[in-house]
């Protein structure tokens, strides 16, 4: 591999982030952001307001903000602003009475209708994971009662439900809120140990007969889990399923070395089957970022953050430094040239570390 392969070098400090990280760009979610919340989609580079709003996007942008907030105290001034308007969102869109009250609607038309009574059990699930680290850690003045709340509420729900992507969501947010609360750990990374155990073997070292979307979330939080219960059975899972992850989803090439390839989502990747290379996405390639990050694993880490910056299938960047934009996957064909919210968020889900 190259010295000089690294579009997005990491450098390892204590007291600052390096200038390359620190240099994010915020114009094209400003410009997906109005007085509402967060535009879902984009045509092209511009935002589609016929798309409307979800509460997924607007809550993973939350955690976007709180994150650079908490790790650039210079740039307040700009990302302060989007974190209230985001959990803002956020709190309009939790239903407070009723048999669903605590849950979160989704589907938000661009005239500010609900489109659903309520949303999946994976809405719930993301957040309560960014609700929870939040929780974790300072907020701006003023935010802590309505993120104590909306967290505290949404959780009974995921809580009951069948779902393992809700199941990971939520147990990141209780491992950053409340890390020393045996009970919910236990109760949220059993399932996921279960999951294990059932459905792995000398061939299969994974939690479910096939590999979809967010794989390295799971890992993740079984990870984060397994390191606060001091509990060596979750921590050998988790080392397992990241060896058996990371063997499915990097190719090499011969100009760039190593890159990432994760699992597309035409056709996904089942127990005996060949992965599909296509659709990848946005979201893919910043969840393996962080999972290579927090096992240390800094040349891993390097090779999916450099994903976006074009160290891929085809050697096509789809971040955008000039315009902070990002596109929306890798196609057969090539990019997807429209730039939504979810991939402008996956990308700066990756800035801190």
């Amino acid at each position: 591999m190259a010295e000089d392969s690294s579009l997005f070098p990491i450098e390892r400090d204590n007291t600052r982030q390096s200038e390359t990280q620190s240099a994010f760009n915020l114009h094209y979610l400003k410009a997906m952001t109005d007085d509402t919340g967060l535009i879902q989609h984009g045509v092209g580079g511009v935002p589609d307001p016929v798309t409307g709003y979800t509460t997924d996007d607007n809550a993973r942008a939350f955690l976007a903000m709180v994150r650079l907030w908490r790790a650039f105290p210079e740039r307040r001034q700009e990302t302060e602003p989007l974190l209230r308007r985001y959990l803002q969102f956020m709190v309009w869109t939790q239903l407070r009475s009723g048999d669903q009250a605590g849950k979160f609607v989704n589907f938000v038309s661009y005239d500010r209708k609900f489109m659903e009574p309520f949303g999946s059990d994976d809405c719930q699930g993301r957040c309560a994971w960014a609700l929870g680290e939040a929780a974790g850690g300072p907020l701006p003045a003023g935010c802590d009662l309505a993120v104590s709340r909306l967290f505290h509420a949404v959780l009974p729900h995921v809580e009951k439900s069948p779902s393992p992507r809700a199941t990971t969501y939520a147990l990141l947010g209780i491992a950053a809120a409340l890390p020393q609360d045996v009970r919910l750990l236990y109760q949220f990374s059993e399932p996921l140990r279960y999951l294990w155990e059932t459905n792995q073997n000398s061939h299969w070292r994974w939690f479910e007969e096939y590999m979809t979307y967010d794989n390295a979330r799971m890992v993740e939080a079984v990870h984060r889990a397994g390191a606060l219960l001091f509990d060596d059975g979750l921590l050998r899972i988790a080392r397992e399923a990241k060896e058996f992850l990371t063997e499915r989803s990097f190719a090499t090439d011969s100009t760039i070395g190593g890159y990432l390839e994760p699992v597309g989502c035409q056709g996904w990747l089942y127990r005996g089957g060949e992965k599909a290379r296509f659709d990848q996405q946005t979201v893919e390639a910043g969840a393996y970022t962080e999972l290579y990050r927090l096992f240390g694993d800094t040349e891993h880490e390097q090779i999916s953050r450099d994903w976006f910056a074009g160290r891929n299938t085809h050697g096509l960047p789809l971040y955008d430094p000039d315009t902070g934009g990002c596109h929306d996957g890798i196609t057969r064909e090539g990019i997807n040239r429209n730039q939504g919210a979810e991939s402008i968020l996956s990308f700066l889900l990756t800035v801190t570390g």
